[in-house]
């Protein structure tokens, strides 16, 4: 099946390229003006979860190593992963709102690069359930070796 999906807006920032280093990242997103007054009062929370298209991504791989660790990470199918390089090139990732000017919000640490279609924003409010969860010894040791 096939779908459709509108952007609302489109995502600035200095990066073309890959990156790893998203934590200060300022990133302007602009939102089309026919729905500025959907951020009413989305200044009042601290961070925004962002729904993107991955537009550079053109193939993907159903397995891959993480991040191209051949021989340090175990294969693992690509809905393991966090890749850019999915069936559905859609990403989700949480920012920080440093503020909200008209039609534009700046936001720290967004993952994405310049000129990234916006799907959709939606106030990041922290599950209170206690959920007890796991993360396989690979993904612990990718986060040893990115540090």
């Amino acid at each position: 099946m096939e779908i459709n999906l509108t952007t609302i807006g489109i995502a600035k920032n200095k990066y073309r390229e890959k990156y790893r280093d998203w934590e200060d990242t300022v990133t302007k997103i602009y939102i089309d003006e026919k729905y500025q007054d959907g951020l009413y009062k989305l200044e009042e929370f601290s961070h925004i979860q962002v729904i993107f298209y991955l537009h550079k991504v053109k193939n993907y791989s159903i397995k891959l190593v993480p991040q191209g660790k051949i021989g340090i990470l175990p294969e693992v199918g690509v809905f393991a992963t966090r890749t850019q390089y999915r069936p559905s090139p859609i990403g989700v990732s949480i920012a920080e709102v440093i503020n909200i000017k008209g039609n534009v919000i700046t936001v720290k640490g967004l993952d994405v690069l310049n000129n990234t279609p916006i799907i959709d924003i939606k106030p990041y409010i922290p599950d209170h359930k206690n959920i007890k969860y796991k993360i396989p010894s690979w993904v612990k040791k990718l986060e040893e070796i990115n540090k």
